[in-house]
C-alpha cells in the first residue's frame, strides 16, 4: 500500500489539473448564479441602493403577460428543433454513404458552421430584406407564374412580404412573418451543425452485420433503418432533444437583437432578450434576475420531464 505522504502527493497532483477548471467554473457560473438567485429578492438599479422585496419581482413577472407571450415566442421557436433534427439526420445518412469524396462534401456541408455567428445573422437579414432580399427574388417569378395576386392585382417587388418588419396579411388575417422566417434560419443552422455530426458518429457506430442480416433476409432498405438504425441511434437523438430544448429556452437573444429587435411588435422578442433589456436597457437588475430564475425552472422542469418521459419512450 501507497504511504499517506504518497496518497497525498498524488491528491495535490490531482486538485492541481482540475484546478483551472474549478476556478472559472467557480468565477464564471457558481458565484454568478448564486449572487443572481440572491438578487432576484431585491429592487435594484445603477442609480439606488438594493432594497429587499421578497417575492414582489416573481409576483409581477407571473402576473405579466409579456412574460407570459415571450415565453410562448420562446416555445414557438422550439418548432424548428424537430425540423432541424430530421434535416440533420437525413443529411448524416446521406454523407455515411460509402462514396468516393464524401470527406469533400461532409468538409463542405458543415463548412459554413464555423463561420461567426454574427456574419451569418447579418447576412440572412440581408437575404430576408423586402427589397432586393435574396429570397424575395427568387420567390417573386414563382408567385407571378402561379397567379398571386395582392388586393386584386398581380403581386409585384413592391407588394412582396416584408418578412422581418411589419406584418403580413393572408385571407385577411394579420399575422407576423418574422417567427416562421427566424424559425427557417434556424432550421438551415441545424442540419449541417452539430446535430449532423452527433448523428454522423452514431450511425458509424451501427453494426454493419446487423444491415448484412437484414437484407439477406429481404428487408428493405426503410425496413433495415427503421428496424435497425433508429433504434441504435435512439440515445443520440434523445441527447438531441435534451439538449435542443435546453439550449433553445436559453438562446434567441442574437436573433432578436441583431435582425429583428424583438419587433414587430414583440413576436420575436424571447426571455432571453427579454431579460436584456430589462437588465440593461431599463436597469432593472433585480427583475431581470427574478426572470433569470423562472427561465431556470422553465428549463429544470421541461428537462425533467424529458428525462422521465423520453428515456422511457426510447427503452434506454
Amino acid at each position: 500500500m501507497r504511504s499517506r505522504a504518497a496518497r497525498l502527493k498524488h491528491l495535490a497532483s490531482c486538485l492541481a489539473f482540475i484546478a483551472p477548471n474549478a476556478a472559472i467554473f467557480l468565477v464564471f457560473t457558481l458565484i454568478p448564479v448564486i449572487f443572481t438567485l440572491g438578487l432576484a429578492f431585491f429592487r435594484w438599479d445603477p442609480f439606488t441602493s438594493p432594497e429587499f422585496v421578497g417575492f414582489d419581482n416573481f409576483n409581477r413577472a407571473l402576473a405579466s403577460a409579456d412574460f407570459w407571450y415571450y415565453l410562448w415566442n420562446t416555445l414557438v421557436f422550439l418548432l424548428g428543433l424537430p425540423l432541424g433534427m430530421a434535416g440533420a439526420l437525413c443529411m448524416a445518412v446521406l454523407l455515411s454513404q460509402k462514396i468516393r469524396g464524401v470527406v469533400a462534401y461532409r468538409t463542405i456541408v458543415y463548412l459554413p458552421t464555423v463561420t461567426s455567428g454574427v456574419a451569418l445573422l447579418l447576412l440572412w437579414k440581408t437575404m430576408f430584406a423586402k427589397d432586393g432580399g435574396l429570397i424575395n427574388t427568387l420567390m417573386l417569378p414563382v408567385l407571378q407564374l402561379f397567379g398571386v395576386t395582392v388586393d386584386g392585382a398581380l403581386i409585384t417587388a413592391q407588394s412582396m412580404p416584408s418578412w422581418l418588419d411589419d406584418p403580413a396579411t393572408l385571407f385577411g388575417i394579420e399575422f407576423s412573418m418574422a417567427k416562421p422566417a427566424l424559425i427557417i434560419m434556424g432550421v438551415w443552422g441545424g442540419i449541417g451543425g452539430g446535430m449532423m455530426l452527433l448523428y454522423l458518429a452514431a450511425l458509424a457506430g451501427v453494426p454493419p452485420e446487423l444491415h448484412e442480416a437484414a437484407e439477406i433476409d429481404g428487408a428493405s432498405r426503410w425496413q433495415r433503418f427503421w428496424h435497425i438504425t433508429w433504434p441504435m441511434i435512439a440515445p443520440t437523438t434523445f441527447f438531441i432533444i435534451v439538449t435542443g430544448v435546453i439550449g433553445g429556452l436559453q438562446g434567441g437573444f442574437e436573433m432578436a437583437y441583431l435582425m429583428t429587435r424583438g419587433g414587430p411588435d414583440g413576436s420575436t422578442t424571447t426571455i432571453g432578450y427579454h431579460i436584456f433589456t430589462k437588465a440593461f436597457f431599463d436597469f432593472e437588475f433585480g427583475y431581470a434576475a427574478a426572470l433569470s430564475v423562472l427561465l431556470f425552472l422553465v428549463i429544470a422542469a421541461i428537462t425533467v420531464l424529458n428525462w422521465r418521459f423520453g428515456s422511457k419512450a426510447g427503452g434506454y
